[in-house]
């Protein structure tokens, strides 16, 4: 694992090295490379999802947690990272108003995926009452 990340920094560093000198003179070749590189760190760390899963169900399981509750959090940090992710190459490119947008629409599916967990504590603050 700690090898695939010193990988991954050392061809993002490579990249926006070289991102930087064409950002002048081909912004939309930077821009591809940017995006080429975003999406294999992606691929690359897609195989440990897996894995990531079955210690989380495992922890569940043995804390006694109910996926249910539990399963929206894990959600929320994914959105979380994707959005901040997606956001930041928007406004790399110039387009802050998409950038923004897409890190709102991702605050909002947060909050969505959330309600389970609203509606678990409202009802132990009901049974508490």
């Amino acid at each position: 694992m700690i090898d695939t990340i010193w990988r991954v920094v050392a061809v993002s560093l490579a990249a926006a090295a070289i991102v930087t000198l064409l950002k002048k003179t081909s912004p939309d070749m930077a821009f591809v490379i940017t995006l080429t590189v975003c999406c294999t760190a992606i691929g690359v760390f897609a195989k440990y999802v897996d894995d990531i899963a079955v210690q989380f169900r495992q922890g569940i399981s043995t804390v006694g947690l109910s996926e249910e509750l539990f399963l929206p959090l894990v959600k929320t940090v994914a959105i979380a990272v994707i959005t901040k992710t997606a956001g930041d190459i928007c406004r790399d490119t110039g387009e802050s108003g998409i950038g923004n947008l897409v890190e709102t629409a991702g605050a909002f599916a947060a909050i969505v995926l959330s309600l389970p967990l609203f509606s678990a504590a409202w009802g132990l603050l009901q049974d508490l009452l």
